[in-house]
């Protein structure tokens, strides 16, 4: 039944592009020449729409099989995309993947619950949503420094994964993306990374994990119910989302070096158990500067807190660039920078700021 709904529904598709292509005055179909290759269905795409054919994209297979093959070439055209096509597979345990193969696509590997380990080929630039959710017996994956981006909930549920490792070229991972991972307890997030999305290492087995500078969001719950001990809040994250680091019962201390990030205001953003009244508790200690949000948010929710100090105040070359600007009157400053660069504590500035602030980056 499955395949039938999942047949009736690429078919659907296929229509809705031909007559797009007609009422656009063209006479040209984008998809077409459904096929049977070996165990697997495909389709013929023409992707410039120029009536030539550019490459095969695989769509469903028989879920009987065990072990597949994809061929890196059918009817002399490459096969570049796998899209739904292994959709609730039980029996698969082994899969050899070609490096024609630019895009695992949505639900590529969806409930292969067999599949016990893949190697994603080296032109792969994305995985798709859901694209090996619930592979449980997945215990390794290797992916290469050519894929970009994972898509929300790629991996959710391989409750087999104890690590993997993301290449640098990653510059965007999903909501979920890592979710209920139960016993992984290794990963790295690489530098470029720009948001933690929400839900993303809830209930992972992770103990340890350092958020590079690069990262700006902590998402909703993104790492709620890990196994966390100790994490640092690096200054670049402006935003903490609700639920952030909720039942981490492990958690000891969480340093927030950003004195003005913003921290979800609910108890439950941070807190390591709840009692049957509903109050939630944090049994660890909050770092952070004096006057920050991290101070507030520990003192408004009966938190420990423990000061780090005033913030060291960090001056470079644009800092110096900028206060020469607006010395002579031909730049603009912030009230933060004004404050900033008031070394003299007096409410002015003048060029005996500028000469200290000079000191400080020599």
């Amino acid at each position: 039944m499955l395949n039938i709904v999942r047949k009736l529904l690429s078919s659907a598709a296929a229509l809705a592009l031909v007559l797009a292509a007609f009422a656009g005055g063209q006479s040209f179909i984008v998809e077409a020449d459904e096929g049977i290759y070996d165990s697997m269905t495909y389709v013929t795409v023409d992707e410039d729409m120029d009536g030539v054919f550019d490459y095969v994209k695989i769509t469903d297979c028989d879920q009987s099989v065990t072990e597949v093959e994809i061929p890196s070439k059918i009817k002399g055209l490459p096969v570049t995309i796998i899209e739904e096509a292994f959709y609730g597979c039980e029996n698969l345990t082994s899969i050899t993947i070609p490096e024609s193969v630019t895009s695992i696509g949505d639900l590529a590997f969806f409930y292969c619950k067999n599949l016990t380990s893949i190697s994603i080929p080296d032109r792969v630039t994305s995985i798709g949503v859901n694209a090996f959710g619930y592979c449980t017996s997945l215990t390794s994956i290797t992916i290469p420094n050519s894929v970009t981006s994972i898509g929300n909930y790629a991996l959710e549920y391989c409750t087999s994964l104890t690590s993997i490792t993301i290449p640098d070229s990653v510059a965007s991972i999903g909501n979920g993306a890592f979710y209920y991972c139960d016993i992984l307890e290794s990963i790295t997030i690489p530098e470029g990374i720009t948001s933690i999305g929400d839900k993303t290492f809830s209930y992972c087995n992770l103990t340890s994990i350092e958020i590079p500078d690069s990262v700006i969001s902590i998402g909703n719950s993104a790492f709620a119910g890990t196994s966390l001990v100790s994490i640092t809040i690096p200054d670049s994250v402006i935003s903490i989302g609700e639920s952030a680091f909720m039942w981490c019962t492990d958690l000891k201390n969480i340093t927030i070096e950003n004195p003005k990030c913003e921290i979800a205001d609910s108890q439950e953003t941070i807190y390591t158990m709840a009692d049957q009244n509903g109050n939630y508790f944090f049994k660890g200690t909050i770092y952070g500067y004096e006057n920050s949000t991290a101070q507030e948010y520990a003192e408004k929710y009966d938190k420990n807190f423990e000061s780090l100090g005033e913030k060291p105040i960090v001056i470079t070359v644009s800092d110096i660039v900028k206060f020469q600007k607006w010395l002579v009157k031909s730049g603009n400053l912030m009230e933060e920078e004004f404050i900033k660069y008031d070394l003299y504590k007096d409410s002015k500035l003048n060029i005996f700021d500028l000469i200290i602030l000079k000191r400080k980056i020599i």
